[in-house]
């Protein structure tokens, strides 16, 4: 008799620790999801920006709560758009500022970083090899260079 008691309150402490190991795995995976949801309230912009914009065939694209799958027609677009404002923008920029500065060694100073920031923008941007952005950040420079040795150091032309 002893024996089957003795038996009986084994299986209810195991029972006991299976259901507190449970409880500890589903603590531990809803302060996960706390973690997580955290970060997602962080990245809000995205995540709205991914349920209006990145649908496939009139569904969201969804993988899973923490995964997201784009078209690639909408990503090759973003970075389209994105190359052209800046190829646009960069050269203009570069001579208005160049226009403003008055002291010849900061023009030059400024020449250095708008052709970093452009050899920078081709090699991450473009597919182009090392021998092309070398060839179009001279030029950039040198048209820079002209700019610069074409106006007086006084902010305008001659």
């Amino acid at each position: 008799m002893n024996l089957l008691r003795l038996q009986a309150e084994l299986v209810d402490l195991e029972q006991q620790l299976i259901d507190q190991w449970r409880l500890d795995r589903t603590a531990s995976a809803e302060n996960e999801d706390n973690n997580r949801d955290a970060e997602d309230r962080r990245l809000y912009g995205l995540d709205f920006w991914h349920m209006r914009e990145c649908m496939v065939d009139g569904k969201h694209s969804t993988i899973n709560n923490h995964a997201r799958s784009y078209n690639t027609r909408t990503i090759s677009r973003v970075g389209s758009a994105t190359v052209a404002a800046l190829s646009s923008t960069l050269p203009t920029l570069a001579i208005l500022v160049l226009y403003f500065v008055k002291d010849m060694v900061t023009r030059l100073g400024l020449i250095i970083l708008f052709t970093t920031i452009f050899a920078f923008a081709l090699a991450f941007f473009t597919d182009a090899k090392k021998v092309e952005i070398f060839s179009a950040t001279a030029a950039f420079a040198a048209v820079e260079v002209v700019y610069v040795g074409s106006t007086s150091a006084g902010g305008g032309g001659n």
